[in-house]
């Protein structure tokens, strides 16, 4: 039986994919019809614009498979010994093409002790391009989002922070829900942290920006 959470997942991501795929079916019709006379380097870019597009529609499917997943359970993962800074500059340098044509600017700091985790290097980097990404896409042109790492104890912490519009109080205690306005991706975030046996947390405040704190157990 499907339940209410279920059918707007459903109707969301229904309704969401809708336009990645208008675009490529009316980029497809253009490249096919003969009336226009598109030069090899248009071509190019036409092409370019539907493998984006098909991208974003793999993302959407791949994160409703993670949250059905959610929902019956854990999210398997496969930990290996890792550096988790090297994790954190390889999320970064991802989403510096994104942080330009947002205007914004990005900045990695972590303290001088040597950080290894136990985790999933898949899980791991889609967890930091999810909270960076989301940084990036609600910063402020011309300010700074920040991404730290600091040793607290047995524990790593990271925190991911933007100087955007920041979010009502009362919002907060929903921002992880998979059906609330921040999409799937922070839900799916908050799932890989828990199935590292870590905590995430969302602080903000209107008009002064989010900050997203995991905690994560060091090896």
């Amino acid at each position: 039986m499907v339940d209410d959470v279920e059918k707007n997942l459903l109707s969301r991501v229904t309704h969401d994919l809708r336009t990645p795929l208008a675009v490529v079916h009316t980029t497809t019709s253009m490249l096919l019809n003969p009336k226009y006379q598109l030069s090899p380097e248009q071509v190019r870019e036409q092409h370019e614009r539907i493998r984006r597009n098909v991208e974003l529609m793999n993302r959407m499917i791949a994160d409703l498979s993670d949250v059905v997943t959610l929902r019956s359970g854990a999210l398997p993962i496969s930990p290996t010994r890792m550096m988790l800074d090297a994790a954190l500059r390889d999320a970064v340098a991802a989403q510096e093409a994104a942080a330009r044509d947002t205007g914004v600017v990005l900045s990695f700091g972590a303290d001088s002790d040597v950080a290894k985790v136990d985790a999933d290097p898949t899980r791991l980097a889609q967890l930091f391009q999810i909270l960076i990404g989301h940084a990036v896409k609600s910063g402020k042109a011309g300010e700074t989002v920040t991404v730290s790492r600091r040793t607290q104890g047995s524990r790593a912490q990271i925190a991911i922070s933007d100087r955007g519009a920041g979010r009502a109080r009362e919002d907060l205690p929903h921002v992880f829900d998979p059906t609330s306005s921040a999409g799937l991706g922070l839900s799916i975030a908050k799932g890989i942290v828990e199935a590292h046996g870590g905590e995430i947390r969302c602080h903000a405040e209107p008009g002064a920006g989010t900050t997203f704190e995991v905690t994560l157990p060091l090896a």
